[in-house]
């Protein structure tokens, strides 16, 4: 699967099923760095790009650019679309550029204070993505942790 695909992912125990963007993948590790997708696009923030209906999916589709993830390949088991490329770079770009990688794209307003219900709705989404991610199987060469954070400050350079 390529940088743009939705793809349906699978929790360990198959309990747990989400769609996640990929943003890159990486053949030798056998892993995908991805963004969790929603179709509530009334919780969108201004880090969070709204996909239309008919670009990629039948339906409007939130992609969380701060809910991010490395997962697996193996637990892709689904395609159910397309991102364009710089749309897709875009969005990945989102946390990095404090948004203005969005501009000409739909996106939801900055996060409110602690009573907006978009801050638990994004609590929610870590735990679910959380799911889908932990515990990641380790190889020889990859001794790494689960990568998943909400935070600016911890984006790689």
């Amino acid at each position: 699967m390529a940088p743009g695909t939705l793809a349906i992912a699978t929790s360990p125990d198959r309990a747990h099923r989400r769609i996640l963007l990929l943003t890159t993948t990486d053949t030798r590790s056998a892993t995908a760095r991805v963004l969790l997708v929603s179709n509530r696009t009334q919780m969108a923030t201004d880090f969070d790009a709204i996909i239309p209906a008919g670009r990629a999916t039948a339906y409007d589709l939130l992609v969380q650019g701060e809910l991010y993830a490395t997962i697996g390949i193996d637990r892709l088991i689904g395609v159910v679309g397309r991102v364009p490329a710089q749309t897709t770079a875009a969005i990945s770009r989102a946390l990095r550029t404090d948004g203005a990688s969005l501009h000409g794209m739909a996106y939801g307003p900055p996060l409110g204070g602690p009573d907006d219900p978009r801050r638990a709705f994004k609590a929610d989404e870590l735990g679910s993505l959380l799911r889908l991610t932990s515990p990641r199987r380790a190889g020889p060469e990859d001794t790494t942790r689960p990568a998943v954070s909400p935070s600016p400050r911890t984006l790689p350079a």
